[in-house]
């Protein structure tokens, strides 16, 4: 596990431009101390290394789709993937037994593995749905951006992740997903 999480932290340190591991660590950041501005996040008690360590502790990374691929995914691939794949994604889920599920780029396939005709919007306009594992397990999935974004910029990634998180965790409370 050690090596993993030097491996994200030196593949973050490398290439701070590609921004995926940087914007999850500011993400996962926004998640559990959601008072906290972006200047508190890029300067004085935040350490990079070492939140981003602890960070990467708190969550789960899972591709749906399980090939080698290229840095930009067709839609109807990762679709036709998770139809493939959807017992393997809803095992991995299972073990997981996630709360918050953010799809980055894969919502309409979640809702595809759970069959979900309708969505809800949170009041920030972004939609999500409230789903069960196969044990019972309620997990929240919103629609939201892929970490590997790069066309809009950190600070107001963590804003706007500042705000979604919030509301997705009162509708969660609301829901009894704590």
């Amino acid at each position: 596990w050690s090596n993993y999480m030097n491996y994200i932290r030196d593949e973050a340190k490398a290439d701070r431009q590609k921004a995926h591991w940087n914007n999850l660590n500011y993400w996962i950041e926004a998640l559990y101390n959601g008072e906290k501005s972006f200047t508190d996040c890029t300067k004085g008690t935040f350490r990079y290394d070492k939140n981003l360590n602890e960070n990467m502790l708190k969550v789960a990374v899972v591709n749906i789709k399980k090939i080698l691929g290229k840095p930009n995914s067709d839609d109807n691939v990762i679709l036709k993937d998770s139809k493939d794949n959807k017992s393997l994604l809803l095992d991995e889920i299972s073990i997981i037994a996630p709360k918050l599920v953010l799809c980055g780029g894969t919502y309409a396939s979640a809702k595809e593995i759970f069959k979900i005709e309708k969505d809800e919007h949170l009041p920030c306009g972004l939609p999500y749905f409230v789903a069960e594992d196969k044990n019972y397990h309620k997990m929240f999935f919103l629609d939201f951006l892929h970490p590997s974004i790069y066309s809009i910029r950190a600070c107001m990634l963590y804003t706007f992740a500042r705000v979604a998180f919030s509301e997705a965790k009162d509708v969660m409370s609301r829901e009894g997903i704590v």
